[in-house]
């Protein structure tokens, strides 16, 4: 179902990236960024750009950003984003992952 594209997406990049295939995850969140704004699946595009973010940090990384945005950039959009709809959960990790950078 297309709903759940956005979010399938993410969590192919994140499989990818746990199996050090960072260069095939970092297409499939750039799919699912394009496919989350096409659909306006506004949560599970901002988890998206959470997740994006938090790995962009990683300091195994080898890529410093997606589509031009880097980490901090990701985690700014998420961060705005939960805050607008009050997700408090992904805002105290977000603070988290902040905190530790």
């Amino acid at each position: 179902m297309s709903v759940y594209r956005t979010k399938i997406f993410r969590m192919i990049g994140e499989y990818y990236w746990l199996i050090e295939k960072q260069g095939t995850a970092i297409k499939w969140w750039s799919k699912a960024i394009k496919e989350g704004i096409r659909l306006g699946a506004r949560p599970d595009l901002w988890r998206t750009y959470f997740k994006v973010g938090q790995r962009l940090l990683d300091t195994q990384r080898n890529y410093k950003e997606l589509n031009g945005i880097d980490a901090k950039g990701y985690l700014r959009k998420a961060g705005v984003m939960f805050g607008e709809m009050d997700f408090q959960y992904e805002l105290d990790e977000l603070e988290r992952i902040i905190a530790n950078t």
